[in-house]
């Protein structure tokens, strides 16, 4: 990366900081806005889940067993897990996963069960 692609991307990252508020409370040494934006970011009874207690499924795709991805998915996790939520993640990058070849056996199966029914 040169002097120049560096610059633009710091200079974006700094700026996003400072527009998000973060940065601002930073350098204000404000305090208190930074306590009430942090009380107003967390859960409020009655959001997404409109108080229900929801069953989530957690896809990670990631090779990299301790890698960021499996990071952030853990904390969330914990997070759902806090709010009462029931959670199951599923690693694709470690299970035994072939795609669809087209063989029917779904059809089959369907079958089997409907004569076994009638009989």
């Amino acid at each position: 990366m040169d002097r120049r692609e560096f610059l633009k991307v710091t200079g974006a990252g700094a700026l996003t900081l400072f527009l998000s508020g973060c940065g601002i409370n930073a350098v204000s040494g404000d305090k208190k806005a930074g306590a009430a934006a942090a009380q107003s970011a967390e859960a409020k009874p009655g959001g997404v889940s409109q108080g229900k207690k929801l069953k989530i499924v957690v896809l990670c795709g990631s090779p990299h067993r301790n890698g960021t991805s499996a990071l952030l998915a853990d904390k969330f996790i914990e997070g759902a897990k806090a709010s009462g939520h029931e959670v199951f993640r599923f690693n694709a990058a470690f299970e035994d996963i072939h795609p669809c070849c087209g063989c029917d056996a779904w059809a089959e199966r369907n079958r089997e069960q409907k004569n076994v029914a009638t009989v």
